[in-house]
């Protein structure tokens, strides 16, 4: 949950993923150093690992609270100490310490504390290989609950609310157990997490989500400067027309002004704005370039403006759309307006999978493969420019059969893009790069296996 909360304060990268680790590790190992000095004097172990536990749901719940003002937080770092990568992954750390680094502090205390008191039951190498095996499988668990059933299920406030009451009762009742010799006692040290564990059960505490899901961090890899603050006077906020926490993403949808967005992790990934050339033409590209195409495979599927503007094509006989998150084919529900209903076309196939995953196993040959990501800057994404994946996608078309890939050039160094086009151009022979303006910084890559012909070009410009 604390993952999903901070990707979207500062980004999907490998680096903020690696800035939050640290964060966490390094809190867990600190909590165990200060922890293991003080466990053999500790005289019961145990009623302080159950106070623990009650703290750790106590900070957790301050770190919950505290996430919807950390992009306006992080964003007043970056401006301050300005965008170099350096000082872009000290203010990533930054952000993820106050988040995680005290609940993490508790975590860590926590195992030799556990330890200690097991020490006493069983000897000191049976506990710890107890400890271990317990604390592994815990970790397993709910890793695979959080990811596959709660986020999706409960959403990130949910799933937040839960674990946090299940450690306040936890320690509740381990207070209630051992706390004291004294039953009143024993009940009184308890009612304090249980009657906030039952309170938060209740009415979990809220979350602002539309500051989160509005991408803030964004700008920190694009703008120089932000806009002047009264240009916007006198107009409406942002609005968010649909939210939904994923399995594999928090996907959004907003309005501003005449302008539709649909936002992954809070990053804008399509519009009704200045995307919609792009979108529109990273269908035709392919469908017009070479013979009528019967079989197309689309990867992402997006506001679904690209899958529509390739079945708009009367030669096209079937359209596999592929896209990891359902949530997405949802909020494409939104764009309907300009993307000519996709879900209602009889020939249109959606395919709900990893993308690089369908191009590498799948046994149909497609004519056209349109291939549009996410930034390849985004953790995971990265994987859909590589040459493994275009030499997957070249193995999946007919021996005519063309390649388009949709790379941003904002965000992106001219060393990142020379090894994207020398790993496409290692696997097709013919590459074409399409840009629509010298304003707009988005390339088209056409990849085929045999070149162009003239008779190509006046087929495209009809």
């Amino acid at each position: 949950a604390w993952t999903r909360g901070l990707s979207m304060v500062m980004g999907s990268s490998i680096y903020a993923f690696a800035c939050m680790l640290a964060s966490f590790l390094l809190g867990i190992a600190l909590g165990s150093l200060a922890a293991q000095r003080m466990a053999d004097r500790v005289r019961r172990p145990l009623v302080a690992y159950a106070a623990g536990i009650a703290v750790l749901g106590v900070l957790s719940l301050g770190s919950l609270s505290l996430l919807p003002l950390l992009p306006t937080a992080f964003m007043a770092l970056v401006r301050s100490f300005g965008g170099s990568s350096l000082l872009l992954v000290l203010s990533q750390i930054a952000v993820a310490i106050a988040v995680m680094f005290p609940p993490a502090f508790v975590l860590g205390a926590l195992f030799p504390l556990l330890v200690r008191a097991q020490t006493d039951v069983e000897g000191a190498a049976p506990a710890v290989g107890d400890v271990y095996f317990v604390n592994t499988v815990g970790s397993a668990a709910g890793a695979f609950l959080a990811g596959f059933v709660l986020l999706p299920w409960l959403g990130l406030r949910g799933t937040a609310a839960l674990a946090i009451a299940v450690n306040l009762a936890a320690g509740a009742a381990l207070l209630l157990w051992r706390g004291s010799e004294r039953p009143r006692l024993r009940l009184a040290f308890a009612a304090a997490p249980a009657a906030l564990a039952l309170a938060i059960v209740i009415h979990p505490p809220p979350l602002d989500v539309s500051t989160l899901a509005l991408g803030g961090y964004v700008a920190t890899r694009i703008f120089d400067e932000s806009p002047d603050p009264s240009l916007l006077e006198g107009v409406p906020s942002e609005e968010m027309l649909y939210y939904r926490d994923g399995l594999s993403a928090t996907v959004s949808v907003h309005q501003l002004r005449a302008q539709r967005a649909l936002h992954l992790n809070g990053k804008s990934d399509a519009s009704t704005g200045g995307d919609m050339a792009t979108q529109v033409l990273l269908a035709q590209a392919p469908m017009l370039f070479g013979k009528p195409p019967r079989n197309v495979l689309v990867i992402g599927w997006a506001s679904g403006v690209t899958v529509g503007s390739a079945a708009r094509h009367s030669s096209v006989e079937r359209v596999d759309a592929v896209e990891l998150e359902p949530a997405m084919i949802e909020a494409s529900h939104f764009f309907e307006h300009v993307n000519s209903k996709p879900l209602e076309n009889p020939r249109v196939n959606v395919i709900i999978e990893d993308g690089r995953h369908y191009v590498e196993t799948t046994k149909t040959k497609y004519d056209v493969i349109i291939s549009e990501p996410s930034n390849p800057w985004l953790t995971g994404v990265a994987n859909l420019f590589t040459r493994e994946y275009f030499a997957a996608a070249r193995r999946a078309l007919t021996p005519d059969g063309r390649l388009v890939a949709w790379f941003p050039l904002y965000a992106m160094d001219p060393p990142a893009l020379r090894s994207v086009l020398a790993a496409l151009r290692a696997e097709f022979p013919n590459t074409y790069a399409l840009m629509l303006s010298r304003d707009v910084p988005d390339l088209m890559l056409l990849a085929t296996m045999q070149p162009l012909t003239p008779a190509d070009l006046p087929r495209w410009e009809s």
